[in-house]
């Protein structure tokens, strides 16, 4: 996934995120790159190291044609032209509609959360 400031992502339990900075930092004696989320539905800051993106399930919003469509922020003919061939095509909506449905259920599954987060504390305590 590429990582840039500006770019909006999903992070799990807090929804739509966006990125804010993408810095260095020393953790545990060894040097990681960060990246600074903030929630949009919230006053929230988060910092996370950026090669735990994936394990603790931060997503594009959108990773391919399958299952979406998107338009830029604040583009109503971009937006209005995803809607009409959609609305064009029921097939393929409901395809992407199914094939999104089945992207959200594997990604976000309770038992898959949890496994990340224990997966991410244990990582980030080091050895025993």
């Amino acid at each position: 996934m590429e990582l840039s400031v500006g770019k909006t992502l999903v992070y799990p339990h807090h929804g739509a995120v966006t990125i804010t900075a993408l810095t260095k930092r020393t953790v545990g004696g060894v040097e990681k790159e960060m990246m600074t989320l903030n929630v949009h539905t919230s006053e929230l800051t988060i910092m996370l190291p950026t090669d735990n993106v994936e394990l603790v399930g931060v997503r594009d919003v959108i990773d391919s044609e399958d299952v979406g469509l998107l338009a830029p922020s604040g583009d109503a003919g971009a937006l209005a032209h995803q809607v009409s061939t959609l609305l064009a095509d029921p097939d393929r909506a409901r395809r992407m509609g199914a094939s999104g449905r089945e992207t959200i259920v594997a990604r976000y599954n309770v038992e898959r959360l949890v496994d990340d987060i224990a997966a991410l504390y244990r990582e980030l305590a080091g050895p025993v």
